[in-house]
């Protein structure tokens, strides 16, 4: 998207406000970089709500009036070229004798800061009261900051927010609250492998394999110990 062009659109008088609305969308499309915008007459559709043949009528007049110039590629949609690096005298088509109006190339105003006031989350960093309310919530702060900023950059690292200390705090009670809490109570007691596997063993001696028997006592020496803690062997 081009600020500078959409300026251009919104500023450009025309007589008719759905060709106007066309310039909008095409201009809103532009791209700096390769100096035109290529909008599908089906996504223009989307965007305005009228017909493919009121669409088309729309591209002819503003093509007409000297505001757009339109390139036609084989199986790809049309390059629109945006008449807004040099003045352009514009002659409106109505039925009634309007006076042509010259419209001036548009000076790119001061880009609107939509993050103004707030603080990105990406260059954001947890005091100690942020850190205290992590650890007092069960979190190493550490991992609660690469998460927040991971999430950031899978989003363009565009969030932003006036307290980001208040979001920090959000995400910490949020991720709390989505814990089962089975599955904390087994974090906070967890089960070791090793006990289990040899409770089994030892409950279920009698039903073993000799080489399983032999595999047991040359390297689980804990359940050798058990085997004859209980006089088993």
């Amino acid at each position: 998207m081009s600020i500078k062009a959409l300026d251009w659109a919104m500023d450009t008088p025309l007589t008719d406000p759905l060709a106007k609305l066309v310039l909008i969308c095409i201009a809103n499309h532009h791209n700096p970089s390769h100096g035109f915008a290529w909008p599908s007459v089906g996504h223009l559709q989307h965007i305005t709500g009228a017909s493919e043949a009121t669409i088309r009528r729309k591209l002819k007049k503003l093509e007409q009036m000297g505001l757009i110039a339109r390139k036609h590629r084989t199986g790809r949609s049309t390059e629109y070229h945006l008449a807004f690096d040099t003045p352009v005298t514009v002659t409106p088509l109505s039925h009634r004798q309007d006076t042509p109006v010259t419209v001036s190339p548009i000076t790119l105003k001061e880009p609107l800061n939509i993050n103004r006031g707030k603080i990105k989350v990406c260059d954001w960093e947890p005091d100690d009261a942020d850190k205290q309310f992590a650890k007092d919530n069960g979190y190493d702060w550490q991992d609660v900051l690469q998460s927040i900023k991971l999430w950031s950059k899978q989003n363009g690292d565009k969030a932003a927010y006036v307290n980001v200390s208040a979001f920090w705090q959000n995400w910490i009670r949020r991720d709390k609250g989505s814990k089962p809490a089975s599955r904390q109570k087994q974090c906070a007691n967890p089960i070791d492998p090793r006990e289990s596997s040899r409770k089994w063993a030892v409950d279920n001696w009698g039903k073993l394999s000799d080489n399983m028997r032999d595999r047991y006592k040359h390297h689980r020496p804990d359940v050798l110990a058990e085997l004859k803690k209980q006089g088993i062997v």
